[in-house]
C-alpha cells in the first residue's frame, strides 16, 4: 500500500535515477565483496548523494498538502526541533 503511494509520487525520471543508482551500487557490491569498510561507506555516500535530493523533494511535497495528516504532523515536528536549536 505505501509502495503504491510512493510510486505515484515519484516521476519516471527520478524513479530511473534511483533504480540506476541502486543497480550500480549492487553491481559494485557483487564485484567487491572484500572491500574495506571505508570503501563501502564511500559507495554508500555516492548513492545517498543521488537519492537523498529525490527523497527530500518527496517529503517536502508530502508536507505541502499531502494525502494524510501524518505527513503534516511529522513536518511540524521537524520544524519544532529546528526551532529548539
Amino acid at each position: 500500500n505505501d509502495e503504491e503511494k510512493l510510486k505515484d509520487k515519484v516521476d519516471d525520471e527520478d524513479r530511473a535515477t534511483i533504480e540506476d543508482a541502486i543497480k550500480s551500487a549492487q553491481e559494485w557490491l557483487d564485484e567487491n565483496p572484500g572491500a574495506e569498510k571505508e570503501e563501502f561507506e564511500e559507495k554508500q555516500k555516492e548513492v545517498e548523494k543521488i537519492v537523498n535530493p529525490i527523497f527530500s523533494k518527496l517529503y517536502k511535497e508530502g508536507g505541502e498538502g499531502g494525502e494524510g495528516g501524518g505527513d503534516d504532523d511529522s513536518a511540524d515536528d521537524d520544524d519544532e526541533s529546528h526551532d529548539e536549536l
